[in-house]
């Protein structure tokens, strides 16, 4: 799995508006460009890996600089940022012999814009100065070709006739974007204009077509109260009037801001990654219809990376940072053929604004550049691709983003969100339980466990083990497998104190299975007249006036002080008493 590292990645705007380098403070941050100073100087020393080998060291660490192959094949470096400003170091690369000299100096500067003439020349525009800077590489000599009318952080510059260049775009000093094209000609040492870009841009792409056209595309627009970012393409028609024309043609997919250009065998042009709605998504431009066509989507977003087209015309892009401005040292491999990605042996560590360039051996020199942890490499690496295998577990998962990368999770479950897969994690809920003691492993707890059944409340279906799930149960809590339920109110009689519902509670309700609210008990025999089974009613006197013997309705039991009804009970006990008797005697004769 490769490894990422985080950095604390200044935006575009903080880097070229602080602009610490120049020690000016300027415009809040707007749009990522480039990497500010980081914490620790120490440099790594870079063992080769299978894919890399050691391409030497040159003078002095640096990142964000300017790497140029020479007609001759060697590779130039020039300016970047170093440990205490902007490098006035250049390097020469000489693949024959992987051997680095010092090359003959110039003035510090970074962010600067370059083109290879036709002559092998190379033409250098300054940072925030309004300078040109010519080298020759035969003679090993630095020409100051004078001022241009403005200066053009960032521009993109490019040849559109012998020793003319055109100058576009970019950062104006205060860091704001221009529109204003500048057309130089090296040879007369003479700055004039070109006609304005249809819109301000910074951070574009861009590249001279097969016809010699120029293209530029997409970037960003210094506005109020956020930037604008653009997807539009226009190309430079030197033709009409005396400052040449810009029109508009076909938009790209996206809006792209410092994405990746190069050019493919067959004259298309390719914008790869970027900061964009998506860093993964990659775009193919066809100067024959001026229209750009989606293509295969890298494996994962970068920014700040190097995109480089070798002998056999696939390109390679390596390492980089992503969305979340983590360094990684990956690298990917597209089939122009297939329009397809495919991953390649990674970097021996994360590496990001660094720089990259094709060699005629068809190795990649790779330069400079820093992986979050270091100010800036001195080391440099020929790098080969190889086949990588991404998935090592082979659950369709890239290992980058595979939260189990050696463990098969295809569905990458992660219950407690800690960035580790539930197959993999041995607490999977975070708490204070190890899954393997855990009666709740996917569900944090505090180890209660009611029913005693080795299954925690908080994630028991089953809370009291009646059998009975917790979804339909109607006494969660209390055993009740009949699930009785008198009164139908939804809860079991075995937990509900009011079972028939009559608004009286069980423990002083006289009928607690039978609805009686009014409690009527007229025995008062502290069962209710609902559930009662014997007569309630109280016994009626046949004798109306008990205390009057001359009343012919006594029945003769006025004298006797006793109502028929008390009549009746003493000759049953009567009768009781003489069975009892004779069978004693009997008894006693036997």
């Amino acid at each position: 799995m490769a490894t990422r590292v985080v950095s604390p990645e200044r935006t575009a705007g903080e880097w070229l508006r602080r602009c610490p380098l120049a020690g000016t403070l300027h415009h809040p941050p707007r749009v990522r460009i480039a990497l500010l100073a980081l914490t620790t100087l120490s440099l790594p020393i870079h063992s080769a890996s299978a894919g890399s080998a050691d391409g030497g060291r040159f003078q002095t660490g640096r990142r964000g600089h300017v790497q140029v192959t020479l007609a001759d094949g060697d590779v130039l470096l020039v300016g970047g940022a170093e440990v205490d400003g902007d490098s006035n170091a250049v390097d020469r690369y000489h693949p024959a012999t992987n051997t680095w000299t010092p090359a003959a100096r110039v003035g510090s500067f970074s962010a600067i814009g370059f083109t290879r003439l036709a002559s092998g020349k190379v033409v250098f525009s300054g940072s925030f100065d309004k300078f040109m800077l010519q080298y020759d590489p035969v003679a090993n000599t630095w020409v100051n070709l004078g001022n241009g009318f403005d200066d053009h952080a960032f521009a993109s510059m490019h040849e559109v006739a012998a020793g003319k260049v055109l100058v576009i775009g970019g950062l104006r000093g205060g860091g704001f974007t221009d529109s204003r094209v500048d057309y130089y000609d090296t040879v007369a040492k003479q700055a004039g204009f070109a006609n304005f870009l249809n819109n301000t841009r910074a951070g574009q792409i861009s590249a001279k077509l097969p016809d010699g056209t120029v293209m530029v595309a997409g970037g960003f627009e210094d506005a109020f109260p956020s930037d604008i970012l653009h997807k539009t393409t226009e190309l430079y028609d030197p033709a009409p009037g005396q400052f040449g024309q810009w029109n508009l043609v076909g938009d790209m997919s996206v809006a792209r801001v410092n994405a990746q250009a190069v050019t493919l065998k067959n004259g298309k042009i390719m914008a790869i990654g970027g900061e964009t709605t998506d860093g993964r998504t990659t775009e193919i431009f066809d100067p024959a219809t001026k229209t750009w066509k989606v293509a295969a989507p890298l494996h994962h977003p970068r920014r700040n990376f190097t995109a480089t087209v070798i002998a056999d015309g696939r390109v390679v892009v390596i390492g980089g940072r992503d969305e979340q401005h983590l360094a990684f040292a990956d690298v990917e491999v597209y089939d122009p053929v297939a329009d397809a990605w495919s991953p390649s042996v990674p970097l021996p560590a994360p590496r990001t604004l660094h720089a990259a360039s094709a060699l005629a051996s068809g190795e990649v020199l790779v330069t400079g550049g820093n992986d979050g942890l270091h100010l800036a490499f001195d080391d440099a690496l020929k790098y080969t691709p190889a086949a990588f295998d991404t998935d090592q577990d082979k659950d369709g998962v890239d290992d980058l983003y595979d939260n189990c990368p050696g463990l098969a999770n295809a569905n990458q479950v992660d219950t407690d969100s800690d960035d580790q897969g539930d197959a993999c994690d041995d607490n999977d809920d975070n708490d204070q339980f190890p899954d393997a003691t855990d009666k709740c492993p996917l569900v944090v707890d505090d180890g209660t466990d009611s029913d005693g059944d080795g299954i925690g409340d908080a994630c028991d279906g089953d809370l009291d083990g009646d059998g009975v799930a917790d979804t339909t149960d109607n006494c969660k809590l209390v055993a009740n497998a009949d699930q009785s339920d008198g009164d139908g109110d939804g809860l079991g009689d075995a937990c509900d104190d009011d079972d028939d519902g009559d608004g009286v509670l069980d423990g002083s309700d006289n009928c607690p299975a039978a609805a009686n609210g009014d409690q009527a008990d007229k025995d008062k025999d502290g069962i209710g007249d609902a559930c009662d089974p014997v007569d309630n009613t109280p016994n009626p006197d046949p004798d109306p006036d008990p205390g009057n013997p001359g009343n012919p309705d006594d029945g003769g039991n006025d004298g006797g002080g006793c109502n028929s009804g008390h009549g009746q009970a003493g000759a049953l006990v009567l009768v009781a008493l003489g069975v009892i008797l004779r069978r004693r005697r009997v008894m006693l004769q036997g």
